[in-house]
């Protein structure tokens, strides 16, 4: 389930899609190395051909390595600011610790009103979500654009009998993800987010 689900809370109900904390959650893997989730809201680094090592980000022709820093440091801190988003859905905790490290207004408002309304009607997130690849689109001092496709398989059932609920919250889908990050004192929050439903190429 994304942080941005297209209009408000399952386009009826959807806008800024998956959130992470603690470490990073994902989505799609669509390329050579992604991450994953098993269902439980922990991400687990997976990288094609059995390699291991930290997630570095691709880079540019002609990137210096300060930028190429920077990038990863960007996408790290958006797959944690996803997977706090997820983590939280699961249980439907808008008081989810990592929501507030990770995230800033107006997305931390809109995923924690979001949270409080599936509480609210007994729903809560199941599924996992795959990353792909991220990349960084834009890159300044203070903000910084990433985008994703991904394929999002956690879905929102009502928590009592695991019916998905209708609309695009209980479907799973290809989605594009755009997120703004912005830079603070403490790091790389996730400032906004919008979701584009099938349109991965």
């Amino acid at each position: 389930m994304q942080i941005a689900a297209v209009h408000w809370f399952d386009r009826s109900r959807s806008a800024a899609r998956r959130v992470s904390v603690a470490t990073a959650l994902c989505s799609v893997l669509l390329g050579a190395c992604g991450l994953h989730t098993d269902g439980s809201g922990h991400g687990i680094r997976r990288q094609a051909r059995g390699t291991s090592g930290s997630f570095r980000a691709p880079t540019r022709a002609g990137q210096s390595t300060a930028e190429a820093e920077q990038t990863d440091q960007v996408v790290s801190a958006w797959f944690a600011a996803e997977q706090a988003f997820n983590t939280a859905a699961l249980t439907s905790d808008a008081n989810q610790p990592d929501l507030v490290v990770t995230t800033v207004p107006p997305q931390l408002n809109w995923a924690q009103a979001l949270l409080q309304q599936m509480r609210s009607a007994g729903e809560v997130a199941r599924g996992a979500v795959e990353y792909g690849l991220p990349r960084v689109t834009n890159l300044d001092a203070r903000d910084a654009t990433v985008q994703s496709c991904v394929h999002d398989s956690e879905i929102v059932v009502l928590a009592a009998s695991g019916q998905p609920v209708s609309g695009e919250l209980g479907r799973v889908d290809f989605e594009v993800i755009t997120s703004t990050m912005e830079a603070t004192i403490s790091g790389w929050k996730l400032l906004t987010q919008q979701v584009s439903l099938d349109q991965c190429d």
